[in-house]
């Protein structure tokens, strides 16, 4: 079982700005989480996040794996393949960083089921230093 990045509490030293993290030390980390599908989901996912690197150079890669368990099902979701986001570092050391990937693998999920998902820092990560996450963002395709 891979390790969690470390939570963390961070401030802006101009403005005093104060915000919390997910501080990923080593490829193979990963934070989880889920929220149920509506009723009218039409079956597309984007994932967007906002993360800063410690490195100045090379690439941060993310994967993101989701599962999902349906009404009456074991809670525990076999995840589907990842999705891997490269992001290239900003250049400097700490500066904010985004990543987005529209349509994530959602195989086997369904309308009204409860969607894991699982976002790593990958190995395949050649940015050298901590990665902090800050915020994932869900884009769920509605019909109205």
């Amino acid at each position: 079982m891979a390790t969690s990045p470390t939570s963390i509490c961070d401030s802006n030293a101009v403005n005093g700005a104060v915000f919390a993290a997910a501080e990923y030390t080593a490829t193979g980390q990963s934070v989880q989480d889920h929220f149920t599908l509506p009723a009218t989901w039409t079956g597309n996912i984007d994932i967007a996040g906002v993360f800063r690197s410690v490195g100045a150079s090379g690439n941060v890669v993310w994967a993101i794996q989701t599962g999902c368990v349906g009404s009456g099902a074991i809670f525990d979701p076999v995840f589907n393949t990842k999705n891997s986001i490269t992001v290239a570092a900003q250049g400097t050391t700490l500066w904010m960083n985004s990543f987005t990937q529209t349509g994530i693998t959602v195989t086997g999920c369904a309308a009204g089921n409860e969607l894991f998902w699982k976002l790593t820092l990958d190995a395949a990560s050649t940015e050298v230093g901590n990665v902090d996450l800050t915020n994932v963002t869900f884009t769920v395709r509605r019909t109205l």
